[in-house]
C-alpha cells in the first residue's frame, strides 16, 4: 500500500522490472542516520566490520526451548537511547525525526523545498508495528522541521524499496524534483512482533543456532542529480548511484525447496545498467538475517553471480590454460551487528556502502546493495565512488 502526499511520481508497479533503459547518474550528497551503532556512518561501518553483535537477551520475551524443558529468552537488538519506549509507533516516530533532523541540518538554505520529495519506507499496515505508525504524524513532524512545502510519500517496504528509489531517481533526472530525501524507518523489537516471529519459528534465542534478531533504526539519504544542485559550492558527494533494479521473487522464503531467481536477476540488471562486469564489483551488502531461508537464498544468488568453479580460459602463448576465477566481492553483513532492520534496511545499507567508500584499506570502487524481505520482490542498487570531472 502507498500513501501519496501531493506527489506526481508514479507508484511502482508490482512484479515489473525497473531496469528498462539506461539509468541516470544520481548523487548521494547527505546522510541522516540512527541505529544501534549510533548516528554516524563511520560508526556504522565500524560496528559492521567488527565481530561484535548488538544482540542481547530480551528481559520480557521468552519461548519454549527446542528439545529441552523450560524456556529461552529471545535475542533482540534495541537502541539503548529508546529504553522505556514500549510502543513501536513512538519508537519509529522518534527514530524518523532523529534521522530527518540530522539530514536537514546539512541541507543549504538555497534548496527549494517545493521541489523536494520525501520518500519513507515503512512496515506494512498488515503488521502490528505497521499499524502502530501514523504517517500523518510523521509528515507533521517533518514539516515542523522545515519541510512545510515538500511533497511526501510513504511506501510499504514489502512492495520493494528499490522500485520507489528508481522512480525518485528518474524524477530527479527529469527535473521533477530538485532534491529527494529517500529513507526508511522500522522497529521490530516490540513484544507483538517478537512473538509473531517466535510462533513462526524464525527468531533467534539464547543458545540458538539460527533465526532473526529483531532490530530497529532509520536513515534518510539526500539525493540530487548532477547539474541540478543549484548551490555553490558543489555538494560533498558520498557516492554515485549507477543503477537500481527490482525483480519479482514469487517464492520468497521458500529457498529450501525452490530455486530463487529474483535477487540474482536484479543484480545482473544493475550491473548491466552501469556497464560493470560482475567480477569487477568491489563489495556487496548482504540483505539477509540469520535465518536458514535467507542463507539458502543468498547461497543461490552467489552461485549464479559468482560460480566458484567458473574458470575462465585465458590465452598464454600458443596454448590455452585455465585461469583461476577472480575472488568474489567483499561482503558486508549488517545483520550480524544490528539485527534485522525491516523497512529501514535499504537506506541504512546504502549509508553503510557510502561509509565503506571512505575507508581506503582496501579501497573499493563499487558496491552492490541488495534488498530482500518477506515480500515477493528483490532489489539491487549499484553504487560507485564519485570522481569529479575536471
Amino acid at each position: 500500500m502507498i500513501w501519496p502526499k501531493k506527489s506526481s511520481v508514479a507508484a511502482p508497479q508490482p512484479g515489473t522490472s525497473t531496469a528498462a533503459g539506461p539509468f541516470p547518474e544520481i548523487w548521494v550528497t547527505g546522510i541522516g542516520l540512527i541505529c544501534l551503532a549510533g548516528d554516524q556512518p563511520f560508526a556504522l561501518l565500524g560496528a559492521v566490520g567488527s565481530p561484535l553483535s548488538g544482540a542481547r537477551p530480551d528481559p520480557l520475551i521468552s519461548v519454549p526451548a527446542v528439545g529441552q524443558a523450560g524456556e529461552q529468552a529471545v535475542l533482540t537488538a534495541p537502541i539503548a537511547a529508546l529504553e522505556g519506549l514500549g510502543h513501536p509507533g513512538e519508537r519509529m516516530q522518534l527514530l524518523a525525526e532523529t534521522a530527518l533532523s540530522q539530514v536537514l541540518a546539512a541541507l543549504p538554505a538555497a534548496i527549494d523545498r517545493e521541489q523536494t520529495l520525501v520518500v519513507t519506507l515503512v512496515p506494512e499496515k498488515t503488521a502490528a508495528r505497521g499499524s502502530a505508525l501514523n504517517p500523518e504524524q510523521l509528515e507533521i513532524a517533518a514539516k515542523a522541521l522545515g519541510l512545510e512545502t515538500a511533497q511526501f510519500r510513504f511506501v510499504e517496504a514489502n512492495q520493494g524499496g528499490a522500485a520507489s528509489l528508481a522512480e525518485a531517481c528518474r524524477g530527479l533526472a527529469e527535473g521533477t524534483w530538485q532534491t529527494v530525501l529517500f529513507g526508511g524507518v522500522d522497529s521490530l523489537v516490540d513484544a507483538v512482533t517478537c512473538t509473531e516471529l517466535a510462533l513462526a519459528g524464525r527468531i533467534m534465542t539464547v543458545g540458538g543456532a539460527e533465526g532473526l534478531v529483531p532490530g530497529e533504526g532509520a536513515a534518510y539519504l539526500v539525493l540530487q542529480a548532477p547539474g541540478n544542485t543549484r548551490k555553490d559550492p558543489a555538494p560533498p558527494v558520498r557516492a554515485s548511484i549507477k543503477g537500481v533494479a527490482q525483480a519479482p521473487e514469487p517464492h520468497a522464503g521458500d529457498a529450501g525447496s525452490r530455486r530463487m531467481t529474483g535477487l540474482a536477476t536484479a543484480a545482473e540488471q544493475v550491473l548491466d545498467q552501469a556497464g560493470l562486469g560482475r567480477h569487477a564489483l568491489g563489495g556487496v551488502v548482504v540483505p539477509f538475517g540469520g535465518d536458514t531461508a535467507g542463507a539458502l537464498e543468498w547461497h543461490q544468488a552467489t552461485q549464479k553471480l559468482w560460480p566458484p568453479n567458473g574458470k575462465a580460459a585465458s590465452q598464454d602463448g600458443p596454448a590455452l590454460r585455465q585461469a583461476e576465477p577472480p575472488a568474489p566481492p567483499e561482503e558486508l553483513q549488517p545483520h550480524l551487528a544490528l539485527g534485522s532492520l525491516g523497512a529501514a534496511a535499504l537506506p541504512i545499507n546504502i549509508a553503510l556502502a557510502c561509509a565503506r567508500f571512505e575507508f581506503k584499506h582496501p579501497k573499493l570502487g563499487s558496491i552492490l546493495v541488495c534488498e530482500a524481505g518477506d515480500g515477493p520482490f528483490r532489489g539491487a542498487v549499484l553504487l560507485q565512488t564519485w570522481k569529479e570531472k575536471r
